[in-house]
């Protein structure tokens, strides 16, 4: 049976959207889950993958790591998204894969 498809997003993508999206695959290897960034310019100087609307279509569940980042993704690409959409509450304060981040991620998705 295939699992969900999974997307998580942060701002730039390369802190919290890209651990995330790690931590996920290792707890079911049957989701296929990716990550990218909500704003377009933090991605291209950060160099991050911006999000783009195959994304957010192709995705059966959007994690968010902010509000500011629902909020862009529903600016870009329309409310209908919003039913995908859950928002963890994960401020970027946090570097990629130390322990505090990877704590914060699983205690807000469980």
């Amino acid at each position: 049976m295939a699992g969900k498809k999974i997307l998580t997003v942060c701002s730039a993508n390369v802190n919290r959207s890209t651990t995330a999206a790690f931590l996920l695959k290792l707890t079911n290897h049957k989701n296929e889950v990716w990550s990218r960034g909500s704003n377009q310019v933090a991605c291209r100087i950060h160099g991050g993958t911006f999000c783009l609307q195959e994304d957010v279509t192709e995705a059966d569940e959007i994690i968010c790591m902010e509000q500011r980042n629902r909020k862009e993704l529903l600016k870009l690409y329309g409310s209908s998204i919003d039913n995908k959409i859950k928002v963890l509450g994960i401020k970027d304060e946090f570097k990629a894969f130390t322990s505090d981040l990877v704590m914060e991620i699983f205690t807000k998705l469980h």
